[in-house]
């Protein structure tokens, strides 16, 4: 799954990075969306489905910052795996892959 540089999120620009690792040798990190940059960033290498995860579960947090919403990190899981089990159920391929 390739996905884009950038996404809109209520005409804010969001950027997608890459990093070797994220978070701490305690508490590791697959994804981290920073506020402050408007950047989601996910760990280089993963496996399709645990991107895809990943990305939902990043991108909702970008949703909540820019829409200016509380939302627990209990139900943001809850969403992302929502989400996942739709596209994975009905086939929907997020930018080509």
């Amino acid at each position: 799954m390739r996905l884009p540089r950038t996404t809109k999120i209520l005409g804010y620009e969001v950027s997608i990075r890459y990093k070797a690792k994220l978070g701490t040798i305690k508490d590791p990190s697959f994804g981290e969306y920073d506020p402050n940059t408007k950047t989601i960033y996910l760990v280089k290498g993963m496996q399709i489905n645990r991107k895809k995860e990943v990305f939902i579960h990043e991108y909702l947090h970008a949703v909540q910052d820019v829409g200016c919403i509380k939302i627990s990190h209990h139900g943001i899981e809850l969403m992302s795996i929502c989400m996942l089990q739709l596209l994975n159920d009905k086939k929907i391929k997020l930018w080509g892959g």
